[in-house]
């Protein structure tokens, strides 16, 4: 049984060339990396996490059912959605589950959804994000795309923008601070690509324009003008963006910061992220103070990056299509770690994690002896952990990949995870 992420993959997978193709040729050959991959960060003694350490939220569920919870979780709740009432629909629908009351609460329905925009924050207690409808009256290739807020605490759906200028359904976003977010928009127009960052005040409602870039690739230019932005993070109150370029025929990457404001501060070249890269396309990016993530779209592959002054540095150990990171936080403060772990050779099932300590660079193995009766992590859903922008961690235990599979999800607080830590 394929579960309603399953379908927005593929579609996805289907409509992201449209996004991309008509601007961005795919390169025949890439920047040749220069800066040579750093050593791991130092490793030290593993650490223990036992049931003391958690507290129990789901018990017995399987994975077809916990589909519908998307991974965005307060004190409280945890954001659900689009869900349906059988599993084999498509979901329409979006809501949260009561931590307390034990129950999914339905707040209300945009019919007709077929792309998420793979990226969401969450604002003055409001889930944010955009969907789009994708063909029907709009077109086999148009997208009709929808930015929507879910509030728990007044059990209501508001949309908030409707917005057909984008090309693509992906619209990235990142969080600055609590009222405050920027969004990635992308329009192509034959040779050309449009890049634009809005800054979105959750406060007043108001949005304002703040970074644009026009990028022109000829298929038969060996020079690009311009760049193309290809995601959007934020960190401790500035604003990172990846964007792409072609030299000479070669395609280069690199990473610029800028304020709040989007006034730029440095751009800097980043041929190992290129090397990753390559002719792909790039799915998440997230930085948590010097030390960034980046996934394939293709293979959903990720690897950690360092930003360190003018250089960037990668952790090929930190990588592959069977490992799973964390998304960080907006604030180093609130969140320093990355949480990682690597399922391959387990058969979907792995009974250790791994943390990394953005502000030492110290990375920790944390074994789980949470449940005598399930001993691992399931990666069947979510790649086994989730986290929130507090660094609170919801671990999936389970034994298989199977959509039957019986699993449970248990909370740990970030202050666990630093009492563990010292």
């Amino acid at each position: 049984m394929k579960t309603k992420r399953c379908v927005c993959l593929l579609l996805a997978a289907a409509v992201l060339p449209l996004a991309s193709c008509a601007a961005r040729p795919e390169p025949t050959t890439t920047a040749t990396t220069t800066q040579a991959p750093t050593a791991a960060p130092q490793s030290r003694d593993p650490v223990t996490l036992t049931k003391e350490d958690a507290q129990l939220v789901f018990e017995e569920k399987t994975i077809s059912e916990l589909s519908r919870i998307v991974g965005f979780f307060a004190e409280d709740y945890i954001i659900a959605g689009p869900y349906a009432d059988e599993p084999e629909q498509f979901g329409t629908k979006f809501g949260y589950y009561d931590l307390k009351e034990k129950r999914l609460i339905e707040v209300g329905v945009l019919p007709g959804l077929t792309v998420g925009a793979g990226a969401a924050v969450t604002l003055r207690g409001s889930y944010y994000t955009w969907w789009s409808y994708g063909g029907g009256p709009y077109g086999q290739n148009d997208f009709h795309n929808v930015f929507f807020r879910v509030n728990p605490a007044r059990k209501e759906l508001t949309v908030l923008r409707e917005e057909r200028e984008a090309f693509s359904p992906f619209v990235d976003m990142a969080k600055l601070n609590d009222d405050l977010c920027v969004m990635l928009f992308l329009r192509s127009e034959q040779n050309k690509t449009f890049s634009k960052v809005e800054l979105y005040n959750a406060a007043t409602g108001e949005t304002k324009t703040i970074i644009e870039q026009t990028y022109e690739n000829a298929e038969e230019s060996q020079n690009s003008t311009g760049q193309l932005i290809e995601a959007i993070s934020a960190s401790n109150g500035q604003i990172y963006t990846l964007g792409r370029t072609k030299t000479g025929g070669i395609y280069e990457m690199h990473i610029t910061a800028y304020d709040s404001e989007g006034e730029p501060q440095k751009t800097v070249s980043a041929p190992v992220v290129m090397d990753f890269i390559g002719t792909d396309n790039l799915q998440e990016f997230h930085m948590v103070g010097s030390y960034f993530t980046v996934r394939q779209y293709s293979t959903g592959a990720p690897m950690l990056f360092k930003l360190e002054g003018n250089t960037v540095t990668s952790f090929p150990e930190v990588s592959g299509s069977g490992t799973y990171i964390s998304k960080g936080s907006w604030s180093q403060a609130k969140c320093p770690y990355f949480y990682w772990l690597n399922a391959a050779g387990y058969e979907g099932v792995q009974p250790e994690f791994m943390i990394l300590d953005t502000r030492n660079g110290n990375i920790r193995s944390c074994k789980i002896a949470i449940d005598e009766a399930v001993p691992s992590i399931s990666t069947g859903f979510n790649g086994g952990l989730q986290t929130n922008e507090d660094g609170d961690l919801l671990l999936n235990v389970g034994r298989t990949l199977s959509d039957n599979e019986q699993v449970r999800i248990y909370w740990v607080k970030r202050q666990t995870i630093d009492r563990l830590l010292r």
